[in-house]
């Protein structure tokens, strides 16, 4: 006999299994009835084949603490990680697209590692409503970025090659300024020579 307190979930993920599905996917905090101190490893293969895509609101409104990326992954879908508990992303290298409102309303997104070197044409809000994320740290093999990715954020402060743009009241430093027109609502373009 399961305890009492996990019967809730194991009857609907036993009732999942048990459909004609080919394949059924559980997430590993549901599994274990874990809380919010979970955190999600997204696997580089499933079944043999590599993960590239994470679909439309997966983990949405979930209590995801921490995410781990495998560099597999090619495209954030909409709403993917929205709600979410998330303190700090890792944008991997691979990623070719990120999708409309992809991070939105992370409550306690405080900074975003963004190291997509090929993601240059999103142009659309990415992180919205996300109150505490005021750091960006663009990698250094990141040449080209879209446009209102980080609108409706309270940025502070970004990276990129090791030159910081601190932001008071926020405006921009004079290393800041094309990148925050970049960012929060310029056109697509080169973040070299910032």
């Amino acid at each position: 006999s399961m305890p009492s307190t996990m019967q809730g979930h194991w009857h609907m993920m036993k009732a999942l299994w048990s459909t004609v599905a080919d394949l059924t996917v559980v997430q590993a905090q549901d599994l274990f009835g874990l809380g919010s101190e979970s955190r999600m490893n997204i696997p580089s293969t499933l079944g043999g084949k590599p993960v590239a895509v994470i679909c439309n609101e997966a983990f949405k409104w979930k209590k995801i603490e921490s995410v781990s990326f495998p560099n597999t992954i090619v495209s954030i879908d909409y709403k993917a990680f929205m709600g979410t508990s998330l303190k700090t992303v890792t944008i991997p290298e691979k990623l070719t697209n990120i999708a409309f409102n992809a991070f939105s309303d992370c409550e306690n997104l405080e900074r975003v590692n963004f190291n997509a070197t090929n993601c240059g044409g999103t142009v659309s809000p990415v992180f919205s409503g996300c109150p505490k994320l005021k750091t960006i740290v663009i990698g250094s093999k990141v040449t080209a970025i879209g446009s209102y990715m980080f609108s409706y954020t309270p940025i502070e402060s970004i990276t990129h090659e090791g030159k910081e743009a601190v932001f008071n009241n926020r405006e921009p430093g004079p290393v800041g300024t094309k990148l925050q027109y970049l960012l929060k609502g310029g056109q697509y373009g080169s973040v070299e020579d910032v």
